[in-house]
């Protein structure tokens, strides 16, 4: 696994897309600025490191809060 214990990865949902695949990653974490932090630097190591995944890049990132 390419997560580092820390980083708050609970569970990962993927889903093809017309351009590639959306992932949804879910995060525990004190704030939502650590989750997003957290789930950024994960998906580009994963950009970086992975050859299957070579010259992707990382369109975008959404944080939503738990609901209370």
């Amino acid at each position: 696994m390419h997560a580092q214990v820390g980083e708050g990865l609970e569970h990962v949902r993927i889903a093809d897309t017309a351009d590639g695949f959306s992932a949804v990653l879910f995060m525990g974490a004190g704030d939502e600025t650590q989750a997003a932090t957290s789930a950024l630097v994960l998906c580009w190591r994963l950009v970086l490191v992975v050859p299957y995944l070579a010259g992707w890049h990382v369109d975008s990132c959404f944080v939503h809060g738990a609901k209370r």
